[in-house]
């Protein structure tokens, strides 16, 4: 048999190898999904929030202010460090 006619056996579907490459390749991108999945999800609980805390809790009315201001945004009061 020549590599042509043996390339068209295997693609046309009545060979059990293209049933097999089929599931590996759909294994491969699952596996790929669920990583990168499992990255994402990583990233996101990591134990770095220096970048995340933004806001504080003002210690007078107990509103969401922002770190860097030295008042309250909501009732002007300073706020403690």
């Amino acid at each position: 048999m020549d590599p042509v006619s043996v390339l068209i056996s295997l693609l046309d579907g009545s060979s059990p190898l293209w049933r097999y490459l089929f599931l590996a390749a759909f294994g491969a991108l699952v596996l790929a999904r669920i990583l990168f999945d499992f990255e994402l999800i990583r990233a996101a609980f990591s134990g770095d929030d220096s970048a995340v805390r933004t806001k504080t809790n003002c210690s007078s009315c107990g509103a969401r202010t922002t770190v860097e201001s030295n008042r309250c945004d909501y009732c002007d009061e300073p706020l403690e460090r």
